[in-house]
């Protein structure tokens, strides 16, 4: 019974208010010193298991030694004011004799990953893993208790003594084992240097038979030669994606699906055929599936197969440096703008698109009207806004290949933004125009992202529109005399926009600025100009 008495009082010893109204609410905590100071009274008991406590009104509350084990006679299964009284008076009455300790606590330090492993769901697993490259201040308080709070997410787990995970409490109220509870631990872990990590469990099973079919295809096409090609070959590729798609093969489904589109161009002798796009695509896929056939780690194979639907994960917060808006249409009949950031923190390129198939009959997407519109997230700026701000997002949604969602559960707000000469942007930044052959490596077990930069260009020195491509080109110079060209593609609906461009006085007038550009196969495309705080969304504002 004393050793009840005495894990109770250390239990108490932990309660503050900060501590309560973490696992209540402030409403509660300030009802319950009211109905104190009103004169109420409790009455203790402890047994072998238990203490119970009864109010002077009757209502009787049993508890132990922790903030999630009790019971009340009134109707709440919450924390209600009759326990938060229960403790608060004890505090005020009793004479704690507990000495001032800290517990033992190197049990958290010592769990190996598979003991972390199955007090979680896999989806809770992925989740946290994915969190952790984001940071979050954590603050630690040691006593009889362990309380770590997660202080952005304003979430508060507590760990006993005793090697248990199952006896963690959190803030959030979830009984059982909560998103909190395993990323508390994980980055407690990692406040004191043990980095490992649980290992998810991947489903690799792939159809090898789709593998070898493709294979088979990629080979004749590189025997015959693309001048020899039967025209019979795009329907066999279309056939061949359909398998990849039911073989479990995301990303072969999609090498192969660019294959056909870009046959489908060369066959139509269409001016957009590349080449070297065409040749890029069929090496990509033809490596991947070499891959496939090989013994790789879990994690590497899982990059090979791909994703046929991405996964988004909420983070506490975001910091995000708009770069500018590029508005596009696919020959499939997708239209959309896709926005890009920078975060300084992450040192990343984030991306949001807003788009929709617009090959329905009545079905539009005007970028105009898109592009005023009020954003996808709560806050109340417009998409034109955002485009040109810095932004703080706050429980946003983002991917692996970061990918901002879509949510009214994500709060933006518009931070001071800073002149683009002061941001540090890494290796998005090219100074040199030599660089531009390399860019930025990328390994074939990496996801494929849009390839953007921001060139630092010294002026533009000649724009031209060429009749045989139907392009608008800019040749831009950057301070070491350097000259590259960058395309805008002309299509009817940017048909006024490109003529002011060419003969526009004010790009000739440009000096010491930035450009953002996305680079695909051998062509550049310019998205915006930088220069100080302003930017210029070159199709969607000139």
């Amino acid at each position: 019974m004393a050793n009840v008495q005495e894990r109770f009082e250390q239990f108490i010893a932990l309660c503050s208010e900060e501590y309560l109204t973490t696992h209540a609410n402030k409403g509660l905590y300030k009802r319950a010193v009211k109905e104190i100071e009103k004169g109420t009274t409790v009455h203790y008991e402890f047994s072998d298991e238990y203490v119970s406590c009864t109010l002077d009104d009757g209502t009787l509350c049993q508890l132990q030694d922790r903030i999630d084990a009790f019971s009340c006679s009134c109707p709440s299964d919450n924390i209600c004011k009759h326990v938060l009284i229960a403790i608060l008076y004890y505090t005020q009455t009793e004479e704690l004799v507990t000495e001032e300790r800290k517990g033992d606590f190197t049990w958290l330090l010592a769990l190996s990953t598979e003991d972390i492993s199955k007090h979680f769901s896999e989806a809770q697993l992925d989740e946290v893993l994915f969190r952790l490259h984001y940071s979050e201040e954590i603050e630690i308080r040691e006593s009889g208790f362990l309380a770590i709070k997660l202080k952005e997410q304003h979430i508060e787990v507590t760990f006993e003594e005793e090697a248990s995970l199952g006896s963690s409490t959190c803030s959030c109220k979830a009984k059982e084992s909560c998103i909190h509870r395993l990323e508390a631990l994980l980055r407690y872990r990692l406040a004191y240097h043990v980095t490992d990590m649980p290992v998810m469990k991947a489903d690799v099973n792939v159809s090898m038979d789709v593998v070898e079919d493709c294979k088979r295809i990629l080979t004749e096409i590189i025997s015959f030669g693309l001048a020899k090609l039967p025209q019979g070959i795009c329907n066999r590729l279309e056939v061949l994606a359909i398998a990849a798609h039911n073989g479990n093969l995301p990303n072969l489904e999609r090498g192969i699906r660019g294959l056909n589109g870009e046959l489908d161009l060369f066959f139509k002798r269409h001016v957009r055929f590349s080449k070297e796009t065409f040749l890029r695509r069929l090496t990509e896929t033809y490596v991947s599936m070499i891959a496939l056939e090989k013994e790789l780690p879990v994690e590497q194979m899982k990059q090979v197969i791909g994703r046929f639907k991405s996964k988004y994960y909420t983070i506490p917060r975001l910091e995000l440096y708009a770069l500018g808006a590029n508005p596009w249409e696919t020959r499939s009949g997708y239209r959309g703008i896709t926005y890009y950031f920078y975060a300084p923190e992450e040192k990343q390129i984030y991306t949001y698109t807003d788009a929709r198939p617009v090959y329905y009959e009545d079905a539009r997407f005007r970028f105009t009207e898109q592009y005023r519109k009020t954003a996808a997230w709560s806050g109340g700026m417009t998409m034109h806004d955002v485009s040109k701000s810095h932004i703080m997002l706050r429980n946003c949604k983002v991917n692996h290949e970061q990918r901002l969602s879509a949510s009214e559960e994500t709060l933006v707000s518009i931070l001071e933004r800073q002149n683009i000469e002061d941001v540090q942007v890494g290796p998005y930044l090219v100074t040199d125009w030599r660089q531009m052959t390399t860019g930025v490596s990328r390994n074939l077990f990496e996801s494929k992202r849009d390839e953007v930069r921001l060139l630092q260009a010294k002026k533009i020195k000649d724009i031209r529109f060429e009749q045989a491509t139907q392009n608008l080109l800019l040749t831009v110079e950057d301070k070491h005399g350097n000259t590259l060209d960058l395309t805008i593609a002309y299509t009817e609906e940017w048909a006024d926009r490109i003529r002011y461009l060419e003969k526009s006085r004010e790009l000739w007038d440009l000096r010491d600025f930035y450009i953002t550009i996305q680079r695909y196969g051998t062509a550049y495309y310019p998205i915006s100009f930088l220069k100080g705080a302003m930017l210029t969304n070159i199709k969607l504002d000139v």
